[in-house]
């Protein structure tokens, strides 16, 4: 939930780490047991379960906060999008990472392998990607071209 615990709530709760950050939160995103916040900085925040590398903090441990993902430290992230068991995003040169269960070749990298840390999709470097949805098994991208 992004408040230190794991039980479901009836009611919305207050994401109260969010409110430290010296930067305003401009977008957010959900997917199956992880959540995804960004900041006007392009500082991207993520908590929840850490299976198969959803939340791309390196690690296999899950993340009851926000925590940065520092892979992305020196990259300016303007979207984010979650699936059941992956995550993407988009920089302002309109890059695409994803990272996550990869198991069925879903993140894009043309590998069925679950990547841990966040990257680069190359089959879209080049292309102007405005947005990402990301589903069960699937990634999908919008281009402005």
């Amino acid at each position: 939930l992004g408040d230190g615990g794991y039980l479901a709530q009836p009611r919305p709760v207050h994401i109260r780490p969010l409110d430290r950050l010296e930067a305003p939160i401009v977008d957010l995103a959900t997917g199956g047991d992880h959540s995804m916040a960004l900041d006007a900085e392009g500082m991207l925040y993520t908590w929840g379960l850490a299976e198969l590398g959803r939340l791309g903090h390196e690690s296999q441990a899950d993340a009851p906060l926000p925590r940065p993902v520092l892979a992305l430290r020196n990259v300016r992230v303007v979207s984010v999008a979650c699936g059941m068991y992956s995550s993407a995003c988009i920089d302002d040169a309109f890059r695409v990472y994803t990272w996550g269960a990869g198991g069925d070749g879903q993140l894009g990298h043309g590998e069925a392998q679950d990547e841990w840390t966040p990257r680069s999709v190359r089959g879209l470097e080049g292309r102007r990607v405005v947005e990402v949805a990301l589903g069960f098994r699937h990634t999908c991208a919008v281009c402005a071209e």
